[in-house]
């Protein structure tokens, strides 16, 4: 779990323009869920060097 200040830097890094990745992700022909997780990279590397879990889903990071 992360704190509040934590979070906050978290939530900085995270991308929210779904819609925008998962068409981007159609028209390659890439699965959307990674292309979104891919697109939000940076804020699982943090997350991972906050807790030294190596989360590798960001619907899962927005539910810490």
């Amino acid at each position: 779990m992360l704190t509040d200040a934590e979070w906050a830097e978290v939530r900085t890094l995270l991308r929210t323009d779904v819609p925008d990745v998962k068409l981007r992700a159609a028209a390659n022909g890439d699965d959307p869920e990674e292309a979104f997780n891919r697109l939000n990279a940076d804020a699982l590397q943090r997350y991972f060097e906050m807790t030294g879990f190596q989360e590798t889903s960001v619907r899962a990071l927005r539910h810490h």
